[in-house]
């Protein structure tokens, strides 16, 4: 019988069984009722491997694999609780007991400090740093400076995040942006913190009416449609979105590079077959593998 969990390197093909360790939950907004799927699978500097199954999951892959539980089983986390990892593999997280919410960080080195607070909403940045919001607190950037937590305020005014459905956030290079977190919601994109200063009017984009998936790049973000589509969307020029894909997957997974190559996983519509394909920093559209009979969870590296 085939492992139902593997890792396989990219380097050398090899195949590790992770079976025994589980495959990582899918981490969901909107209370898991018709949420996004959020990011759930994290890799640090040093190519360790974080991830949910119960309780967080830490795979090293430096000389041999192994896999280990990074935080205590009896903080066991759901598919809705809040869960980031940094560049360092310092672990925010939370979960629930008795209907009461519970927030940790975990420091690389082991130890645990608590957070106060009655709800949160947490993701890394493509800086590598945690983010987090409390209650009606503002937006923060949360990181180690001499074993000592740093919140540092963004200036984001307070608003409904992840945890309570309100707003996928996007974070890029310079600026965050504020989208809905449902296809059934407004189709407005707002950026709500820009290093520049420049903070553009909220605006309409037609795509946010039909989305599937939304994923960020370095610069761009990238929107999977119902119909088929992936765009790529600059979003200081959203009236012009960029046409990667036409309709001719059903796409079912995708993630992007630091490069902006898109990785993505679908139905592909003429013949039927599931494939694994990648499109350039140029659009050009490569299939990697086709005939594909397990769900694939893609791997993207932080900074």
């Amino acid at each position: 019988m085939s492992p139902a969990v593997v890792l396989v390197s990219k380097l050398t093909g090899d195949v590790y069984d992770l079976t025994s360790v589980g495959a990582p939950t899918k981490m969901r907004a909107n209370l898991g009722y018709n949420g996004c799927y959020r990011k759930s699978v994290f890799v640090d500097k040093n190519d360790n491997i974080y991830y949910v199954n119960g309780n967080v999951k830490k795979i090293s892959t430096n000389g041999t694999v192994t896999a280990i539980d990074y935080t205590p089983i009896d903080y066991p986390i759901s598919s809705v609780n809040e869960f980031a990892v940094d560049n360092s593999g310092n672990v925010f997280f939370s979960y629930e007991i008795n209907f009461k919410e519970f927030f940790k960080f975990k420091k690389n080195d082991g130890r645990f400090e608590t957070f106060e607070g009655k709800r949160a909403v947490a993701f890394t940045g493509l800086d590598g740093q945690i983010y987090c919001q409390f209650d009606s607190e503002e937006l923060s950037r949360i990181s180690l400076d001499n074993n000592i937590i740093k919140k540092e305020e963004i200036g984001v005014m307070p608003d409904s995040a992840w945890y309570s459905g309100g707003y996928i956030w996007i974070v890029l290079n310079n600026r965050i942006i504020r989208l809905p977190n449902s296809s059934n919601g407004e189709p407005y994109q707002t950026i709500v913190y820009d290093k520049s200063g420049i903070f553009p009017v909220t605006e309409n984009i037609e795509a946010l009416k039909n989305f599937r998936l939304i994923e960020p790049g370095k610069s761009f973000y990238y929107i999977a449609t119902n119909d088929g589509k992936i765009l790529k969307i600059n979003p200081l020029d959203t009236g012009n979105p960029i046409v990667l894909t036409s309709g001719e997957y059903d796409i079912l997974n995708m993630s992007i590079s630091d490069s902006e190559i898109v990785l993505f996983s679908g139905l592909r519509l003429s013949d039927g077959k599931k494939v694994f394909g990648e499109i350039s920093s140029l659009g050009e559209i490569s299939i990697i593998e086709e005939n594909l009979s397990k769900e694939i969870t893609i791997l993207q590296k932080i900074n």
